[in-house]
């Protein structure tokens, strides 16, 4: 590969592959630079730039000295991308082409889920003594904040975009866990595991998940280990409500989030902020102060001991497995299921969801995928519904005054009824605070 700052240095036209808000950073970014650049996506954007379709000859579009791609186009599928590379044009992601431009360290965050929650909870505990920005694949794209004068940024990392970057190094990295998920653009799981792991490229320690230890033994990094068995790096002690690490005890006693999913974030973000010298006192402060990221299962309500929590960011069933993990048949669940399904095995959640007893509403296009296998598991605890609002009005009337959980985790997109999960989880805390008069 030729060096990036050559390759940065000696472009001066730059192509533009994919819009949006991480396209819109590109081409502000770029042209500060004194770039010439011009657009490729899929609809016109409302820019200042010369606009070309997606479906656009590769001839049309003049001299092309460098391609900056949106993590969403997959390179197998893309005719154009390919031709680039067959023109040894150089192809960077948003991310290495920030990458150049930043002068501190970098914590990085990959994970099937979790990966936005601990990369916020990460920079909660770094903020009291660092100077430090998150972003990536959350909040702000690293351009926006790459020429700042930061001690760290704190970087949530898809595998679309780890395997865009080939230029990243990450001087703090961490592989929260590794479920099904993204197989359609990486083919086999092997890919995926592969696609994550480039986020300890270079680095001298990776921190991993103790429960698999076995899909990175390929990795040659120092290892530390997070989890529930007492040799772990960073033991997560349920009896006694500490995370214990060689550095100190720290109490998760005051910590908002539920569920032993969310312990194991915390234990990564403990390691990652203790790797990057942060005061013991400062990260049990952090850990106190939390109060977690809106639609990740988030406690918005309680009314008539009934606990509200909206965790529409769970899009497919790993993450609203996770969710639930904490829980128990006795703890009087009610999960609302729905949207659009992912491709992914589908027995141990409804195996989960029958052993918690749980009643399960279920709503929009999975109804015509799940009902059938789901009902035949779990029988009169599955109602149908067509909307989140008709789900509600039937939790309302037959709520009873006990102690229970209602939980909107759909383990589905939500772009069969809504424009993505943020929309979705608004919905419905908005019509429970309607009926609750909140």
């Amino acid at each position: 590969m030729l060096p990036l700052k050559i390759i940065i240095e000696n472009a001066k036209r730059v192509l533009v592959y994919g819009g949006g808000k991480t396209g819109s950073s590109c081409i502000e970014f770029l042209q500060e630079k004194g770039k010439e650049v011009i657009l490729l996506d899929k609809s016109p954007q409302n820019l200042r730039v010369p606009f070309f379709l997606e479906s656009s000859d590769p001839e049309n579009l003049g001299k092309i000295d460098l391609v900056v791609k949106s993590p969403g186009i997959d390179p197998k599928k893309s005719e154009l991308i390919q031709k680039f590379q067959q023109n040894q044009i150089p192809i960077l992601s948003e991310i290495d082409l920030a990458y150049h431009f930043f002068s501190g360290k970098i914590v990085g965050i990959t994970g099937t889920d979790g990966k936005s929650t601990t990369t916020a909870l990460t920079t909660e505990l770094l903020r009291a003594e660092k100077k430090v920005e998150m972003g990536g694949n959350i909040g702000l794209p690293f351009l926006e904040f790459c020429e700042k004068d930061l001690d760290l940024a704190v970087l949530e990392l898809s595998s679309y975009q780890l395997e865009d970057s080939n230029y990243l190094r990450v001087n703090f990295p961490t592989i929260l866990n590794i479920a099904n998920d993204h197989l359609e653009r990486h083919g086999t799981m092997e890919n995926y595991i592969l696609a994550k792991s480039k986020i300890a490229t270079e680095a001298e320690i990776v921190i991993l998940n103790d429960r698999q230890k076995d899909l990175f033994l390929h990795l040659e990094n120092k290892k530390l280990f997070f989890g529930f068995h007492e040799n772990s790096d960073a033991f997560i002690n349920i009896n006694d409500k500490t995370i214990i690490t060689k550095q100190n005890k720290y109490s998760f006693e005051r910590f908002s989030l539920f569920g032993n999913h969310n312990l194991e974030n915390l234990a990564s973000a403990i390691l990652l902020a203790e790797l990057t010298n942060v005061s013991s006192k400062c990260i049990q402060t952090g850990i106190d102060g939390f109060s977690g990221l809106a639609h990740r299962f988030q406690k918005f309500l309680e009314y008539k001991n009934s606990i509200f929590i909206n965790d529409s960011k769970s899009t497919n069933s790993h993450s609203m497995l996770s969710g639930l993990s904490s829980f128990t048949k006795n703890s009087n669940l009610t999960i609302i299921l729905g949207g659009i399904p992912k491709e992914e095995p589908t027995q141990a959640m409804f195996q989960r969801l029958k052993e918690l007893e749980a009643k399960v509403y279920l709503y929009g296009e999975a109804v015509k995928y799940w009902e059938t296998d789901l009902g035949a598991m779990i029988g009169n605890q599955l109602i149908i519904k067509r909307t989140i609002a008709e789900i509600v009005e039937d939790i309302f009337r037959n709520l009873e005054d006990t102690k229970q959980f209602i939980i909107l985790s759909p383990a589905c997109a939500s772009l069969d009824q809504y424009k993505n999960f943020e929309e979705r989880g608004n919905d419905f805390m908005n019509l429970v605070k309607i009926f609750t008069n909140e």
